[in-house]
């Protein structure tokens, strides 16, 4: 029998590491229930179409205005010149804050944003207040972690056992300087296992009450994420690759078609899941360049996967959707 899987200070992220996210769609989507022993099945998701969402791990010395968070250990490249700065030790993981290049740009939580201390196991709590005071309003907050379930958690292309669910409760209240205040109350739910660093799945619901005079509104939200990670799981890079193309993308009917492949004796296809489990691998032999290779991926399940071709000692991958 396995140990229950516990977050610790070694899943922490280092510069160098990569979180990547796809968005799922609302339906067949929930939170997950609690207890020991559970089955979590998402088999069934959708993604909703919106590209991979890839950012990266980065020294404080990359990070602009880095002196401004004086606590910082690590930045998160969030691309267009922004920046999550976080403090992580071997008892917390805490956010920081936000950088740019310009200053003015850049904001500091007054109470840091702690989503749990460590070590994190099944039934650990971690309770948490944070405040930021912004030219334009001011939020204030509460944040519980709860370990709350564990079990086998089910994804569309992987199977995955000794996982930890983390139930997340938030309350928040924005004020703004128009008079508005906003209270948001918000619940996620996310799987981790000791296949990554990063979560493997998040579903959360929010509800979002606008009270401006005597006006009040209602908004309810329901969404999910599906996460993949480059580290440790040996898939190097995901890009658009100019030297191949894969075609459909998504694939609709269980065939997917490879352009411009590399000519090379040593070449393979190689097709991954989302936590990096190779699930299928193709020996192209004699191929003729001029002409799209077909493979059949009838045999998988509707999903995320990654192809890569290993030519030499090159390769290259780019995200695929089977549909």
């Amino acid at each position: 029998m396995k140990a229950q899987y516990t977050i610790t200070a070694a899943d922490n992220p280092v510069p160098g590491d990569v979180q990547s996210f796809i968005d799922i769609d609302s339906t067949n989507l929930s939170l997950g229930s609690s207890g020991t022993s559970q089955m979590w099945n998402y088999s069934t998701v959708v993604i909703n179409g919106n590209p991979l969402v890839t950012s990266t791990f980065v020294p404080m010395s990359s990070v602009p205005n880095n002196f401004a968070f004086p606590g910082g250990t690590i930045g998160l490249d969030l691309g267009g010149g922004g920046y999550g700065v976080l403090s992580n030790t071997s008892a917390k993981f805490e956010y920081l804050g936000y950088a740019e290049t310009t200053l003015s740009n850049c904001w500091m939580y007054s109470d840091p944003f702690k989503p749990y201390s460590l070590p994190f196991t099944y039934g650990s709590t971690s309770p948490d207040n944070y405040l930021l005071i912004q030219p334009t309003n001011t939020t204030v907050g509460t944040f519980t972690t709860t370990g709350d379930g564990t079990g086998t958690l089910v994804l569309p292309t992987a199977t995955v056992s000794n996982v930890l669910k983390l139930r997340y409760l938030q309350y928040e209240s924005d004020t703004t300087s128009t008079g508005s205040i906003l209270n948001f109350t918000i619940t996620m739910d996310q799987w981790r296992a000791s296949v990554s660093k990063f979560p493997l799945l998040e579903v959360q619901t929010s509800t979002m009450v606008v009270t401006t005079g005597t006006n009040v509104s209602v908004t309810y939200n329901k969404n999910g994420r599906i996460y993949s990670t480059y580290y440790p799981l040996g898939i190097s890079s995901i890009e658009n690759s100019s030297e191949f193309k894969v075609f459909p993308n998504p694939v609709t009917n269980g065939e997917l078609f490879i352009s411009n492949i590399p000519l090379s004796e040593r070449m393979t296809i190689e097709i991954y899941n989302v936590l990096g489990q190779t699930v299928k691998t193709i020996l192209p032999g004699s191929q003729n360049n001029s002409e799209p290779k077909k493979i059949n991926v009838s045999d998988l399940a509707k999903g995320i996967y990654y192809l890569r071709i290993n030519a030499k000692e090159t390769a290259k991958t780019q995200m695929i959707i089977i549909e």
